[in-house]
């Protein structure tokens, strides 16, 4: 069995090439409230696959949440001009500020 450095066991592996689990991980950290560590996944992700709207979604949530305004907005171009509708951003934004 995997054991993750933040010591979760099981379910928590992702195969070390795929940018969907980090994404998908990084939302989590997000309604976790733990922000570092989605910026920290969602990096790994775009690191992966730099064009997977997703993570940079996921990351510029996470960085609007730490106060990072100016790269948050940054993350929300690159994943607009991938295809992310600029309101489904608004949507996810909208549904994170509402889970805290």
């Amino acid at each position: 069995m995997y054991t993750s450095s933040d010591g979760v066991t099981g379910t928590n592996y992702i195969e070390p090439q795929n940018s969907y689990g980090y994404s998908n991980r990084a939302v989590a950290y997000n309604y976790m409230r733990d922000f570092n560590k989605s910026i920290s996944e969602s990096t790994r992700a775009v690191e992966i696959n730099p064009h997977l709207p997703e993570a940079y979604v996921v990351r510029g949530i996470a960085k609007i949440q730490i106060g990072a305004n100016q790269a948050a907005t940054l993350d929300f171009d690159v994943a607009e001009s991938l295809g992310y509708k600029r309101s489904d951003i608004e949507d996810r934004l909208h549904a994170i500020k509402q889970s805290i």
